[in-house]
């Protein structure tokens, strides 16, 4: 394992570097000019955890929570509801830190860009400053609304998923799997933002957590629980 002092962006850079040095092969979900085909198939692969979760539904969710880094699980999701239900689709948001909203701030530009700052955040998975050109494509034609959180209230959601009330089931979540939950906490206090994403007391809503406790001190600090004790 070799470990990079920078984000995501430079540890796929240094990857890429080192690849072309030595003959080795990069497996990476992100694109760049000339490395496209493997990129491909890891959202191919993504695409799974929408397929076997449309098994436990017996109606499509009307809303849909993924969260953002480069763009390539939002793109495989947002791909398989589009192919599925076509314009009938849910109302499908991009969910991101607010220090590495990349995918945000490429919408707004209306072209991919690179983001700049401190990149502040303890969402980990998702400090990326660098859409995936590949991803982009789609993303800019078929995601709904991009919104972004900042990590307190992402620690709260870690809370809640360790500590849950009233027989909900707990789950063991880091702060970039929780990033989902917290955008849905973040639209349920706004009353714009739920006349807008549609939501109501009848609403279903579909939100992916990919990340467990990838880092047990620190999900310990936050949650006050073992992750270890629980599945």
């Amino acid at each position: 394992m070799i470990v990079s002092d920078g984000i995501y962006s430079e540890a796929v850079r240094q990857a890429v570097e080192d690849a072309s040095r030595f003959g080795w092969q990069v497996i990476s979900d992100t694109s760049y000019e000339g490395y496209e085909e493997i990129p491909k198939l890891i959202m191919a692969g993504y695409s799974r955890v929408i397929e076997e979760s449309s098994r436990q539904w017996k109606e499509r969710p009307d809303v849909v929570l993924v969260q953002g880094g480069v763009g390539g699980l939002v793109c495989a999701a947002v791909s398989w509801m589009r192919h599925r239900y076509g314009s009938d689709m849910p109302f499908f948001i991009c969910c991101e830190p607010l220090v590495t909203a990349c995918l945000l701030e490429s919408t707004r530009a209306g072209k991919p860009i690179t983001i700049q700052g401190d990149f502040n955040t303890k969402m980990e998975g998702l400090r990326c400053s660098e859409v995936s050109p590949l991803a982009w494509r789609t993303i800019r034609e078929t995601v709904d609304a991009f919104i972004a959180v900042d990590d307190a209230i992402v620690f709260e959601t870690m809370r809640l998923l360790a500590h849950p009330e009233g027989g909900d089931p707990l789950i063991t979540a880091g702060a970039s799997g929780a990033c989902g939950l917290a955008v849905l906490r973040l639209i349920l206090k706004d009353e714009t933002l739920r006349k807008t994403v549609g939501l109501n007391q009848d609403s279903r809503v579909m939100v992916i957590n990919t990340e467990g406790a990838t880092d047990p001190e620190f999900y310990r600090s936050v949650t006050g629980t073992d992750p270890a004790s629980s599945k």
